[in-house]
């Protein structure tokens, strides 16, 4: 569940990632949260001529700002 990654971040000895050990080896997985506190994807539900452009501009905002985190630019 969400509880779960949360604590994988958090423990992790390398920000930003989540690591994983298998067979005597590390490995080192890029994640990023999607902050959907506010509801930000209900509406995407409905037919896309009907979003409100205001609640697509922020979904879009938080995808961005989610994904460069793992992937800048």
């Amino acid at each position: 569940g969400t509880d779960d990654m949360g604590y994988l971040i958090e423990t992790s000895d390398r920000p930003g990632t989540v690591r994983v050990e298998t067979r005597g080896r590390k490995f080192y997985l890029p994640v990023t949260r999607f902050d959907n506190r506010n509801d930000l994807t209900t509406f995407i539900r409905d037919d896309p001529s009907a979003w409100p452009k205001a609640k697509d501009a922020a979904i879009r905002a938080e995808m961005k700002r989610a994904l460069d985190a793992i992937a800048p630019g």
